[in-house]
């Protein structure tokens, strides 16, 4: 694993822990569980990927990642319905 790759996945590992940190409350984040959750499905998929080159991903690979990060992208940033 080249330096890149280890650094990638200790900042998307950091990620993964503050996105489970909101999702259980510990830590305030903007939008509560829902950025907890957001947060936690982008750094699987982007660890998925700095692995991925390793690792020769497949069709169904390449596209549960596009899948997890939109998800934690529209879950981060996405419209929020007001009660």
């Amino acid at each position: 694993m080249s330096p890149a790759e280890l650094v990638g996945l200790l900042t998307h590992l950091g990620v993964l822990g503050i996105g489970l940190l909101g999702l259980l409350g510990v830590v305030g984040l903007p939008r509560g569980r829902r950025s907890g959750i957001g947060l936690m499905s982008m750094a699987l998929a982007m660890g998925a990927i700095t692995l991925g080159p390793e690792h020769a991903l497949s069709i169904p690979a390449i596209a549960a990642y596009v899948v997890l990060f939109a998800l934690g992208l529209w879950l981060l940033i996405g419209p929020v319905r007001n009660r």
